[in-house]
């Protein structure tokens, strides 16, 4: 498989490739936050302290991406995504196999950070690459969705495995997408890479100043709006044993949560299809949406909180197509290194959001995270919107 072939047609082993590669990267922090009650007990942690060493993946995700995004542009989509997948599955087994003490959590996290900052961009490229522009939006919104898919996998392995046979077990589930890209990579074609066809040229200079302040609003709108739906997904379980469920439960709402959130992103993402400009108002509006059902979820009854884990992880998390979308339409030239920039923006606010729910929840109450999560929703909604605005008027632009 190659990123430079011309994008004539949507490719089955593209979509394939693009739909599963980021659930290995994204389960080792889904499984240690849905087995976070075992995990816990075991290494004698904090819910604060667990909170800081899952964000350590998304520290070194954060840090890494920016350098990822420009290796995928030039070594292209195939070189990232494998190198990627392979540094994830190893920190899944580590996870599984090492993790006897709080360092080797650590540093089997942060090494699925590196995972996650190769994998990301690459496949950014591949879509902007491989894909035909009118369905970009569709196949981002397929990319994005293999995350709650990997949420979707940890809250149903909690009553499935780690209930019955041990949380060490669940990270065995990283086996399926791992060998199912590694299949995809190995099988296609290969080919020198390249830019897709845009040249950039002096009109992307003269509008470099508001892509610019564009890219920033958004980086940072989406690292606040990621830090909410982060933090509350790493802590559901935990939530909903405080409102009253048990822990299955507690899984099984994560994993519906998740399902909702597939559906939203793929259907947002080829609404952009159809109307390009969709993205400039949806996003904000999508994040209002969970802000809001955060709020319910912060009643701390169990009915209202499973309104909340819905409306966190399906609207004020279900925005990431269209995130990408727009980093690619803002600048064709450079889709990895666009890519990296906003990973780096979400992978901050993925770090501070089990930190800071941790400490609200283990200080506070977990009432008092959700409406923390809320308050950051409702500001990254309103950076979304000056962002997309932004840089919809640079496309107009060019």
């Amino acid at each position: 498989m190659t990123d430079t072939t011309p994008a004539t047609a949507l490719s089955p082993r593209v979509v394939l490739t693009v739909g599963v590669g980021l659930v290995a990267p994204s389960l080792p922090a889904f499984l240690i936050g849905a087995t976070a009650a075992q995990v816990r007990a075991e290494l004698n942690v904090s819910a604060a302290a667990l909170g800081t060493m899952v964000a350590t993946l998304y520290l070194v995700s954060a840090a890494t991406a920016p350098f990822t995004g420009r290796v995928a542009d030039r070594r292209g989509a195939r070189f990232s995504i494998a190198v990627g997948t392979s540094v994830s599955a190893m920190a899944l087994a580590g996870l599984a196999l090492f993790t006897h003490h709080a360092v080797p959590l650590v540093l089997c996290l942060a090494c699925a950070g590196v995972g996650i900052a190769l994998v990301d961009p690459g496949l950014t490229r591949l879509v902007a690459g491989r894909v035909p522009p009118r369905r970009r939006g569709l196949v981002f919104g397929i990319k994005e969705a293999s995350i709650p898919l990997a949420t979707m996998a940890a809250g149903f392995a909690v009553p499935a495995i780690a209930v019955t046979v041990g949380w060490r077990w669940v990270f065995a589930v990283g086996v399926v997408p791992f060998a199912v890209v590694m299949f995809l990579l190995a099988t296609g074609r290969e080919a020198p890479s390249r830019a897709d066809g845009h040249t950039g040229g002096v009109r992307a200079a003269e509008t470099s100043a508001p892509r610019r302040s564009g890219t920033l609003a958004l980086a940072v709108g989406a690292g606040l709006a990621s830090m909410a739906a982060t933090g509350i997904s790493v802590f559901m379980t935990d939530s909903a044993v405080a409102a009253g469920l048990t822990q299955s439960q507690g899984g099984v709402l994560l994993g519906v949560a998740s399902v909702v959130g597939v559906i939203v992103r793929i259907s947002s993402g080829m609404l952009a299809d159809r109307r390009p400009e969709a993205a400039t108002w949806l996003i904000p509006s999508m994040i209002v949406v969970g802000a809001v059902t955060m709020l319910l979820g912060a009643t701390g009854t169990g009915v209202l909180l499973g309104v909340g884990a819905v409306g966190a992880i399906a609207g004020g998390w279900g925005w990431t197509a269209l995130f990408f979308l727009t980093l690619v339409r803002a600048d064709p030239t450079r889709p990895g290194a666009m890519a990296g920039v906003g990973l780096s923006g979400l992978a901050v606010g993925n770090a501070l959001g089990p930190i800071v729910f941790g400490f609200v929840a283990s200080s506070v109450s977990y009432s008092g995270a959700w409406l923390t999560a809320a308050v950051a929703a409702g500001v990254a909604a309103a950076l979304m919107y000056s962002g997309t605005r932004r840089l919809a008027a640079t496309e107009q632009s060019v």
